[in-house]
């Protein structure tokens, strides 16, 4: 029983994706957008970003509302890109036994000074950093006065890169 509600929630889900990228490229064919660079999160309700390398423009996805936002060429001042770490940091300490001090330290004092002796030796700690990448945010700039800025997030690096590259390709394009 829980099995065939779970595949009932799981199939479900998988219909409104291919739903939403139906309706995705019907958006797109209506709009003359071509579909080979378009770029969507993993996650169904951020913004995607297709690129028009023959119009010179790029049109943002809603994904929860399904509209293009269209910019064109001119509307385009920068773009940029950046990349989001988790650094995690793991200490580790050790401490050495000093044989010469938990000698001196049992003459004087007998048994309890030779164990405080023995463990007065040197400790030392190492600190392991660790960068782990967690997503990409691209920064585009326009001359939009109530949409100076546009941030769309990506979980891939490359994918992230290669989308600023593309835009400041057509941004740099001699007319």
């Amino acid at each position: 029983m829980i099995g065939t509600v779970l595949f009932l929630i799981i199939d479900n889900e998988k219909r409104k994706q291919v739903t939403q990228k139906n309706d995705i490229n019907n958006l797109l064919s209506k709009n003359n957008f071509p579909q080979n660079k378009l770029f969507l999160p993993i996650s169904t309700y951020d913004s995607g970003i297709v690129i028009d390398d023959n119009n010179e423009r790029i049109a943002i996805i809603s994904r929860k509302n399904l509209t293009l936002s269209i910019y064109e060429k001119p509307t385009i001042l920068s773009v940029s890109v950046e990349h989001h770490y988790q650094v995690e940091q793991t200490i580790t300490s050790k401490k050495s036994v000093n044989v010469g001090r938990a000698v001196a330290g049992g003459l004087l004092f007998g048994g309890v000074g030779a164990v405080v002796g023995g463990l007065s030796g040197k400790s030392s700690s190492k600190i392991v950093s660790n960068n782990n990448y967690l997503n990409s945010t691209i920064t585009i700039y326009t001359t939009n006065i109530y949409l100076p800025e546009i941030s769309l997030v990506f979980d891939t690096k490359t994918i992230s890169e290669m989308i600023v590259d593309n835009i400041n390709l057509m941004i740099n394009r001699a007319e």
